[in-house]
C-alpha cells in the first residue's frame, strides 16, 4: 500500500503544511519536533517506572502544540491546555 491508501500521503501533506508555517505555528510547530525529539532521546535513559512521567508530560507537551499549530492555520483560537502553571517537562 502506498499513497493516500495507507494515510502516507496525507501525513506527508500535514507535515510540509507544518513545516511551511510562519511567525506563532512555526514556533510551536519547531517546539513540538524539539519535544518528541527529547522524548526519544529520554526514553533508553529510563531507569525507573517512575520517570516514565516526565517522557509522557514532554509527549503531552508536543501534542498540546500541534493541536495549537492547527488551529493556528485554520484560523481558530489556540486550545486550552489541560494543566495550569505552563506546559510541564520543558
Amino acid at each position: 500500500m502506498t499513497g493516500a491508501r495507507d494515510g502516507t500521503s496525507s501525513l506527508l501533506d500535514q507535515r510540509n503544511t507544518y513545516a511551511h508555517a510562519h511567525g506563532v505555528a512555526r514556533h510551536d510547530y519547531q517546539g513540538a519536533l524539539d519535544a518528541y525529539e527529547h522524548a526519544k532521546r529520554a526514553v533508553p535513559r529510563l531507569a525507573a517506572a517512575d520517570e516514565v512521567t516526565a517522557v509522557v508530560d514532554t509527549l503531552s507537551t508536543a501534542r498540546y502544540l500541534l493541536a495549537c499549530v492547527r488551529a493556528e492555520l485554520a484560523g481558530l483560537p489556540r486550545p486550552g491546555n489541560r494543566r495550569e502553571g505552563g506546559l510541564g517537562g520543558l
